[in-house]
């Protein structure tokens, strides 16, 4: 499980921070279908920053299943502190 991506809706304020490496085979999902393309990795220090530099006041998981990826709650707890 990794994080693949930091996405930004401006209008809203949200972040939607892209998770990898599901082991689940869900039938319709996006992420499934597309492990090819999804081969670069980012690091926590890489989505903090990012997410220091957006004017966040929503953090989504998307993507994979988040809970399985362990760097979510480092994520997570970075941008609980800075709200």
């Amino acid at each position: 499980m990794s994080l693949k991506a930091v996405t930004y809706c401006k209008q809203y304020r949200r972040a939607n921070v892209h998770t990898v490496g599901c082991n689940f085979k869900c039938k319709g999902c996006p992420y499934n279908s597309n492990k090819e393309s999804m081969h670069q990795e980012l690091g926590i220090e890489q989505v903090t920053n990012a997410l220091k530099s957006l004017n966040v006041k929503w953090v989504h998981f998307v993507g994979g299943e988040p809970t399985l990826c362990q760097e979510t709650l480092v994520v997570s707890q970075h941008s609980a502190m800075k709200s």
